[in-house]
């Protein structure tokens, strides 16, 4: 199995975190052969490259993949990202409007989603990276607005957007211009309820839908016990938890899709 969604370092309100070894150690243990990881400590200093590039050493030798969080009002940004794909094979990054303080529809982030979309470099936007009720009452971070975010996609019809932490309530309420935009994709972290897997094929399809955790914030268990409950076809299961990976991040990624006989 590939997860899209797991992260490294230790997030500062809560005890406990992983180092890149114990993150792929513990997603080993749980079926999960292949990560795309982001450093936690990549979302609150200043200046996130640094967080990229000490993840990069740290993940050599480990079936991890980097993800670098990227905030486009950062000056360095733009060399950053291309850094990222030069020397470490980027296929994805992630931003977090959210918690760097800037709106989906700032002009840096139009920038950085169409420069992505043109290197064909995958962006994960992060809707929320915990429910707004457990936030620390001294450092509250707003959730990304998913009607807005979806209305800058349009803009950008040639970038994959990958959306992290989404909730199916909101999903639900935007099925129309999601069964538009064929290029946007949901991870599963953020699907909760009995049901939620099953309802989120009826609003995307199976083909855009793809495994996260949110490692070491979620657990990893729990991600897997939502696919086991949704009872899926194999061919569905598959999809979801290999195939789609590949599809949006290459080979090394997971299984290459079926083809037809």
């Amino acid at each position: 199995m590939t997860d899209v969604a797991a992260f490294t370092g230790h997030w500062p309100w809560k005890p406990g975190g992983m180092d890149a070894a114990g993150l792929a150690g513990h997603l080993a243990r749980h079926g999960i052969t292949r990560a795309f990881v982001t450093p936690m400590e990549g979302i609150f200093w200043e200046d996130p490259q640094p967080a990229n590039e000490r993840l990069a050493e740290a993940m050599r030798g480990l079936p991890l993949t980097l993800v670098p969080a990227l905030d486009p009002t950062f000056p360095s940004w733009r060399e950053d990202l291309d850094h990222c794909a030069s020397a470490f094979g980027t296929r994805a990054v992630r931003i977090l409007p959210g918690y760097r303080g800037f709106s989906v529809d700032h002009s840096a982030c139009l920038e950085l989603l169409d420069r992505a979309g043109r290197m064909e470099i995958l962006v994960i936007v992060q809707l929320r990276m915990q429910d707004a009720r457990t936030q620390n009452r001294f450092a509250q971070y707003a959730d990304v607005s998913l009607a807005s975010l979806l209305g800058v996609a349009e803009l950008f019809p040639g970038t994959r957007i990958l959306l992290g932490g989404a909730r199916l309530g909101e999903l639900d309420a935007a099925a129309a211009p999601l069964r538009r935009l064929d290029r946007v994709f949901v991870e599963t972290s953020g699907v909760e309820h009995v049901g939620g897997m099953r309802s989120l094929i009826d609003l995307v399809g199976v083909d855009r839908i793809l495994l996260g955790t949110h490692t070491p914030l979620f657990l990893t268990r729990a991600a897997l016990l939502k696919l086991e409950e949704a009872d899926f076809a194999p061919a569905e299961l598959k999809s979801i938890t290999e195939e789609n990976a590949y599809r949006l991040f290459g080979p090394g990624s997971g299984s290459p899709p079926r083809t037809a006989s």
